[in-house]
């Protein structure tokens, strides 16, 4: 678990402010904390993924670290990454999505490789870390996390026993999946965009529900029916299952990161573009606290005004 970035008083109001990509919340959060009139009401930037996820959770001691991995396409690029002194590595997976050809390609999510991912959570594993926080909120996800786990040492074969080109496209061609022998990656947490099955998002013939039939007798707890691993485009399939990874909402822990007693706070208001606040909302008030939500493109700083006036009366 991260250290909290911020340390709120038990009796203040908490302003989460919710944005995608990350920047939203990042820059909006920072302009709400210099608004004279929101003195003493904690702020906090929350966001699942994009640009500005790393700024938005980094913390004062966090180490700024690069690595060299492959894109969505498999072509190498340059990307950042933190470590942390508790030994949580936060990784962002969107930034695997060159901007160059993001607009480019339509057809992304058929050739996108999560190779990339494999590699980062392998680079953080020799750095030190033991959980690795993962933000794939804007990532496509199409292969269901096949090119990570090859990248972490698994072994995916194709009906003539050739190596797979790891990609969506080829996922059909699948026919061999053989686990990594030693664990090289860190306990993983995706950050969930969605409580959405694969099954629910995936039609009768998706490739990705013939691979989730291939591993089967190796996973059998993780199914396609099973909450969250739909999230992600079908990625928290995959971790969930090669990975042993722990799914989670994004929103609810991302708030947990910088506040972890959020929930016995007396008052929060949360704004922002991502529904899915509404899964902190529902912690938060099951505690017994009062709790104003507002949903908008834009965070506004009259309408958080409103808002916290509203439940200080």
């Amino acid at each position: 678990m991260m250290s909290s970035t911020t340390q709120p008083q038990t009796d203040r109001t908490t302003v989460v402010a919710c944005g995608s990509p990350g920047q939203t919340a990042h820059t909006q959060a920072s302009l709400l904390r210099r608004d004279p009139a929101l003195a003493g009401v904690n702020v906090i930037a929350v966001t699942t993924g994009q640009r500005g996820f790393l700024s938005a959770l980094a913390g004062p001691t966090d180490r700024w670290m690069r690595s060299e991995v492959a894109d969505v396409y498999g072509l190498p690029v340059d990307v950042s990454w933190l470590l942390r002194a508790d030994g949580t590595a936060v990784i962002d997976a969107a930034q695997l999505v060159t901007a160059d050809r993001e607009h480019a390609d339509a057809n992304i999510r058929l050739v996108a490789t999560s190779y990339g991912i494999g590699q980062l959570l392998v680079r953080a594993r020799f750095a030190g870390a033991t959980t690795a926080i993962v933000g794939a909120d804007g990532f496509p996800g199409g292969d269901a996390g096949t090119g990570a786990a090859n990248a972490a040492g698994a072994r995916l074969t194709v009906a003539n026993g050739s190596g797979l080109k790891i990609g969506a496209n080829e996922l059909r061609d699948l026919t061999g999946f053989v686990p990594a022998e030693h664990a090289r990656t860190p306990h993983v947490v995706l950050l969930c965009d969605t409580a959405r099955s694969l099954a629910h998002i995936a039609s009768s013939d998706d490739p990705r529900l013939q691979f989730a039939g291939l591993i089967k007798p190796l996973y059998p707890a993780v199914t396609p029916d099973t909450a969250y691993t739909g999230a992600c485009d079908g990625l928290a399939f995959g971790f969930a299952t090669v990975f042993g990874g722990e799914l989670v909402d994004a929103a609810t822990y991302a708030v947990g990161l910088h506040d972890p007693q959020y929930a016995t706070r007396q008052t929060l208001v949360l704004v922002g573009s991502k529904e899915n606040l509404l899964a902190v909302a529902g912690v938060y008030e099951a505690s017994g606290g009062h709790c104003e939500t507002h949903v908008c493109d834009r965070i506004d700083r009259d309408v958080v005004r409103a808002l916290v006036g509203a439940v200080k009366d």
